[in-house]
């Protein structure tokens, strides 16, 4: 089992994306969990829900993805974080919680 964590404050945007990943799901056992903001995704860290993968946007109401992903790194230097966002100016600051990927928005499932 694949444990993912969505965080996006899309609704539209993480349907789509829990979608696409479940077409995968035929191959692999996914468990997905959502999340509208970093500071919702951080407090389930802090409880002890551990994700193999974190998909994350950076831009958000409350806690933006950046500052979510400095304190979960401390808490899980393990989970792979993938950026999905629209805003690639702030690429250079993802270095500090070493993503292993960034993807553009929009996503196609191509």
């Amino acid at each position: 089992m694949i444990n993912i964590a969505i965080c996006d404050d899309d609704m539209v945007f993480t349907t789509r994306l829990e979608e696409l990943i479940m077409d995968f799901s035929k191959a692999y056992s996914f468990d997905i969990c959502i999340y509208f903001d970093g500071d919702t995704l951080l407090e389930a860290v802090k409880q002890g829900i551990c994700f193999d993968i974190i998909l994350m946007d950076i831009e958000m109401k409350r806690m933006n993805g950046i500052s979510a992903a400095k304190i979960i790194r401390k808490i899980d230097e393990d989970v792979q974080l993938i950026y999905i966002s629209s805003h690639e100016e702030y690429v250079l600051q993802l270095f500090d919680v070493n993503p292993v990927g960034f993807l553009k928005k929009p996503l196609y499932p191509e």
